[in-house]
């Protein structure tokens, strides 16, 4: 249930009252935070009550510092922390960051709350992902591809050319993937950067020209998963049993850049450049298989920004 929401005016308040308070030395350390501040007392929160009321319930507890969480987590990232737990021992400590994301220092969300809010905006049912962390998967479950690499520079060809066309007709006859976990944050990152960046002229909505690439994205999870058999205690030592992957939705696709294979996902980007202000700023992510290959990605990626920011007079790709 949520109904308790501190108004971007409020924050803005709260900030201005706390500092009142400080003396020279924490005047001191505050101001040298001067880049987080000003993006987080620019950037207003309000719409974001109403864009997330229809994922809570009508009834129950209601759920508190939820504008305050996100402020955490925009700092957590603005000071280089990747690490929830680490992160929340923090503000626990540091009385000043508790200040700047709007809480009193004795009135903290806890670690747990943190979680509940990821998790309303990522649209997967939380039991599917818990039960593939504990599946085994065959061995290997992916296996390195062997041939002639391509080269530097150069990317592997599309094993299916049909599949382009066949996607592109899937649009076209006006289905989507709604079905997509990321679809609530895409449409976030329409309502809060890039319609203010359209009002603030950072990107001109006149024949809108943009650009769609992939990025290889390395996991730290082993392609080999972590053996749960006791085949190893009985002096066998290179057994195919099943296995736990930590990372189950990681592949093998082809680093151009590198000109290695990688074991991982794809980040999918489309961006605009603005050449009256200078500006090269994104307008979609997507995480996909690193085995998709990028013209299907494209048209994918493509229909996504379409759906979530219709607003945009796309010229050219």
């Amino acid at each position: 249930m949520l109904k308790y929401w501190m108004l971007h005016v409020d924050y803005q308040q709260f900030l201005s009252h706390a500092v009142v308070s400080f003396n020279d030395s924490q005047l001191k350390r505050f101001s040298s935070f001067s880049n987080s501040i000003a993006k987080l007392s620019s950037l207003n929160l309000d719409p974001l009550a109403d864009f997330l009321a229809p994922h809570y319930s009508s009834f129950g507890r209601p759920a508190i510092h939820q504008p305050e969480i996100f402020h955490s987590i925009i700092l957590m990232l603005d000071q280089n922390y990747t690490s929830l737990t680490k992160w929340v021992k923090q503000l626990q400590s540091d009385s000043l960051f508790a200040v700047l994301i709007g809480c009193h220092p004795d009135d903290l969300p806890p670690l747990g709350s943190y979680y509940d809010f990821i998790n309303r905006l990522w649209l997967c049912d939380n039991s599917m992902d818990r039960d593939k962390a504990k599946q085994l998967f065959k061995y290997p479950k992916d296996s390195k591809p062997k041939g002639k690499k391509p080269g530097k520079n150069k990317k592997l060809p599309n094993k299916h050319p049909e599949i382009v066309r066949k996607t592109k007709d899937f649009f076209m006859s006006g289905r989507s993937f709604n079905a997509r976990f990321e679809r609530l944050l895409q449409e976030l990152f329409s309502l809060f950067a890039i319609v203010p960046s359209l009002e603030l002229g950072l990107i001109t909505n006149d024949n809108l020209t943009i650009a769609g690439d992939g990025t290889c994205v390395h996991t730290h999870s082993s392609s080999l998963g972590t053996k749960v058999c006791d085949c190893r205690e009985n002096g066998i030592y290179h057994c195919k049993c099943d296995r736990h992957y930590s990372d189950f939705d990681a592949a093998y696709g082809w680093d151009s850049h590198l000109s290695t294979w990688f074991y991982g996902h794809t980040l999918y980007a489309y961006s605009t450049y603005d050449p009256i202000t200078c500006t090269d700023l994104p307008l979609l992510f997507r995480f996909v298989s690193a085995k998709r290959h990028d013209s299907v990605t494209g048209i994918v990626a493509l229909a996504e920004l379409k759906e979530v920011s219709p607003f945009l007079n796309i010229k050219n790709i």
